[in-house]
Protein backbone atom coordinates (compact mmCIF):
# COMPACT_ATOMS: atom_id res chain seq x y z
CA UNK A 1 0.00 0.00 0.00
CA UNK A 2 3.21 2.65 0.89
CA UNK A 3 4.07 2.05 -2.69
CA UNK A 4 0.51 2.67 -4.00
CA UNK A 5 0.82 6.07 -2.08
CA UNK A 6 3.75 7.57 -4.02
CA UNK A 7 1.93 6.21 -7.38
CA UNK A 8 -1.26 7.69 -6.18
CA UNK A 9 0.33 11.26 -5.09
CA UNK A 10 2.28 12.05 -8.22
CA UNK A 11 -0.28 14.92 -9.48
CA UNK A 12 -2.20 17.95 -8.76
CA UNK A 13 -3.25 21.71 -10.23
CA UNK A 14 -3.07 25.33 -10.23
CA UNK A 15 -5.15 28.35 -10.85
CA UNK A 16 -7.22 30.91 -12.98
CA UNK A 17 -9.39 33.91 -12.34
CA UNK A 18 -13.14 33.71 -12.89
CA UNK A 19 -14.88 36.58 -13.70
CA UNK A 20 -19.19 36.30 -14.10
CA UNK A 21 -21.16 38.44 -16.94
CA UNK A 22 -23.89 40.63 -16.16
CA UNK A 23 -27.09 40.09 -14.28
CA UNK A 24 -28.81 39.47 -17.61
CA UNK A 25 -27.00 36.60 -18.26
CA UNK A 26 -26.41 35.31 -15.28
CA UNK A 27 -26.42 31.44 -16.34
CA UNK A 28 -23.01 32.32 -18.41
CA UNK A 29 -19.38 32.30 -17.03
CA UNK A 30 -16.83 34.18 -18.78
CA UNK A 31 -13.73 33.08 -17.71
CA UNK A 32 -10.51 35.47 -18.13
CA UNK A 33 -7.96 32.55 -18.18
CA UNK A 34 -4.79 34.49 -19.99
CA UNK A 35 -2.84 31.81 -19.28
CA UNK A 36 -5.07 28.80 -21.18
CA UNK A 37 -4.55 26.80 -18.12
CA UNK A 38 -8.29 25.19 -18.40
CA UNK A 39 -8.16 21.93 -20.37
CA UNK A 40 -7.16 18.26 -20.33
CA UNK A 41 -3.96 17.37 -20.16
CA UNK A 42 -3.00 13.62 -21.38
CA UNK A 43 0.43 12.11 -19.89
CA UNK A 44 2.87 11.95 -22.86
CA UNK A 45 5.61 11.13 -20.69
CA UNK A 46 6.56 9.74 -17.20
CA UNK A 47 10.58 9.56 -17.47
CA UNK A 48 12.60 8.09 -15.17
CA UNK A 49 16.27 8.70 -13.92
CA UNK A 50 17.73 5.83 -16.53
CA UNK A 51 16.37 3.74 -19.34
CA UNK A 52 14.03 0.85 -18.55
CA UNK A 53 12.81 -2.10 -20.29
CA UNK A 54 9.49 -3.01 -18.30
CA UNK A 55 8.23 -5.09 -21.33
CA UNK A 56 11.51 -7.45 -21.58
CA UNK A 57 11.05 -6.37 -25.41
CA UNK A 58 15.13 -5.65 -25.65
CA UNK A 59 14.93 -2.08 -26.61
CA UNK A 60 14.53 0.20 -22.99
CA UNK A 61 13.23 4.06 -22.57
CA UNK A 62 13.68 6.47 -20.31
CA UNK A 63 9.86 7.17 -20.84
CA UNK A 64 8.19 4.61 -19.82
CA UNK A 65 4.71 5.22 -21.43
CA UNK A 66 6.60 3.77 -24.33
CA UNK A 67 7.22 0.24 -22.69
CA UNK A 68 3.37 -0.47 -21.35
CA UNK A 69 -0.31 0.62 -21.94
CA UNK A 70 -0.56 1.11 -18.00
CA UNK A 71 -0.24 4.90 -18.19
CA UNK A 72 -2.73 4.94 -20.88
CA UNK A 73 -5.87 7.21 -20.13
CA UNK A 74 -3.91 9.21 -17.73
CA UNK A 75 -5.10 12.74 -17.77
CA UNK A 76 -5.58 15.83 -15.63
CA UNK A 77 -8.54 18.01 -16.36
CA UNK A 78 -8.39 21.72 -15.20
CA UNK A 79 -11.72 23.36 -14.76
CA UNK A 80 -12.10 26.79 -15.16
CA UNK A 81 -13.59 27.07 -11.57
CA UNK A 82 -10.02 25.79 -9.84
CA UNK A 83 -10.92 22.24 -9.31
CA UNK A 84 -9.38 19.73 -11.53
CA UNK A 85 -10.23 15.69 -11.66
CA UNK A 86 -6.84 13.48 -12.14
CA UNK A 87 -7.26 10.90 -13.81
CA UNK A 88 -4.23 8.67 -13.06
CA UNK A 89 -3.53 5.29 -14.25
CA UNK A 90 -0.23 3.57 -13.22
CA UNK A 91 2.22 0.32 -12.53
CA UNK A 92 1.74 -1.52 -9.25
CA UNK A 93 3.86 -4.24 -8.04
CA UNK A 94 3.72 -7.19 -5.91
CA UNK A 95 6.15 -10.31 -5.97
CA UNK A 96 7.80 -9.11 -9.34
CA UNK A 97 4.65 -8.67 -11.02
CA UNK A 98 3.19 -5.70 -12.47
CA UNK A 99 -0.39 -5.38 -12.65
CA UNK A 100 -2.08 -1.78 -14.22
CA UNK A 101 -4.23 0.15 -11.53
CA UNK A 102 -6.17 3.15 -11.80
CA UNK A 103 -7.51 5.70 -9.28
CA UNK A 104 -9.84 9.27 -10.12
CA UNK A 105 -8.94 12.30 -7.60
CA UNK A 106 -11.06 15.98 -7.35
CA UNK A 107 -8.66 18.76 -6.22
CA UNK A 108 -8.15 22.43 -6.47
CA UNK A 109 -5.86 24.38 -8.34
CA UNK A 110 -4.09 27.67 -8.45
CA UNK A 111 -1.60 29.65 -9.88
CA UNK A 112 1.44 30.79 -7.85
CA UNK A 113 4.08 32.50 -10.50
CA UNK A 114 4.45 33.25 -14.47
CA UNK A 115 7.69 34.30 -15.66
CA UNK A 116 7.43 34.79 -19.62
CA UNK A 117 5.18 32.25 -21.35
CA UNK A 118 5.75 29.97 -18.31
CA UNK A 119 2.98 29.58 -15.61
CA UNK A 120 3.91 27.93 -12.42
CA UNK A 121 0.53 26.01 -10.46
CA UNK A 122 0.35 24.34 -7.51
CA UNK A 123 -2.35 21.42 -7.61
CA UNK A 124 -3.65 20.15 -4.49
CA UNK A 125 -6.22 16.49 -3.76
CA UNK A 126 -6.62 14.17 -1.47
CA UNK A 127 -5.12 10.13 -2.11
CA UNK A 128 -7.21 6.76 -1.47
CA UNK A 129 -5.20 6.93 2.27
CA UNK A 130 -7.37 10.30 2.48
CA UNK A 131 -3.47 12.43 2.84
CA UNK A 132 -3.86 15.61 1.03
CA UNK A 133 -1.08 15.93 -1.91
CA UNK A 134 0.59 19.01 -3.15
CA UNK A 135 1.94 19.07 -6.76
CA UNK A 136 3.91 21.83 -8.70
CA UNK A 137 3.27 22.13 -12.25
CA UNK A 138 5.11 24.13 -14.69
CA UNK A 139 3.41 24.82 -17.76
CA UNK A 140 4.92 25.87 -21.03
CA UNK A 141 2.50 26.33 -24.30
CA UNK A 142 0.34 23.44 -23.66
CA UNK A 143 2.59 21.25 -22.15
CA UNK A 144 2.81 20.85 -18.03
CA UNK A 145 5.52 18.97 -16.09
CA UNK A 146 5.82 18.34 -12.45
CA UNK A 147 9.02 16.73 -10.91
CA UNK A 148 9.35 14.50 -8.08
CA UNK A 149 12.75 14.40 -6.89
CA UNK A 150 13.02 11.03 -4.71
CA UNK A 151 10.13 8.85 -5.96
CA UNK A 152 9.02 5.12 -6.38
CA UNK A 153 9.19 3.68 -10.14
CA UNK A 154 8.96 0.40 -11.53
CA UNK A 155 11.63 -1.14 -13.26
CA UNK A 156 13.57 -4.07 -14.17
CA UNK A 157 16.97 -5.21 -11.66
CA UNK A 158 17.80 -8.72 -12.96
CA UNK A 159 15.10 -9.17 -15.52
CA UNK A 160 12.82 -8.92 -12.50
CA UNK A 161 10.15 -5.57 -11.94
CA UNK A 162 11.07 -4.21 -8.73
CA UNK A 163 10.45 -0.30 -7.50
CA UNK A 164 13.52 1.89 -8.18
CA UNK A 165 13.87 5.52 -6.42
CA UNK A 166 14.85 8.26 -8.03
CA UNK A 167 13.84 11.46 -9.72
CA UNK A 168 10.65 11.48 -11.86
CA UNK A 169 9.16 14.06 -14.06
CA UNK A 170 5.99 13.51 -15.70
CA UNK A 171 5.33 15.51 -19.14
CA UNK A 172 1.47 16.02 -19.63
CA UNK A 173 0.10 17.79 -23.15
CA UNK A 174 -3.41 19.43 -23.76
Amino acid sequence: MKKMKFLFGMLAIGGLVLTSCSDDDENNVVVNDPNGIAGTYELVEYRTPGETDIDKDGTPHPNQVDETDCYDESNIVFNADNTLTYNYRAITISEGIGTCASAQFGGTWEITGTSGNTVSIRATYQNATNQTVTLNFTKTGNRLSQTTLIAQYPNIVNNVLVYSTGSVTLIFEK
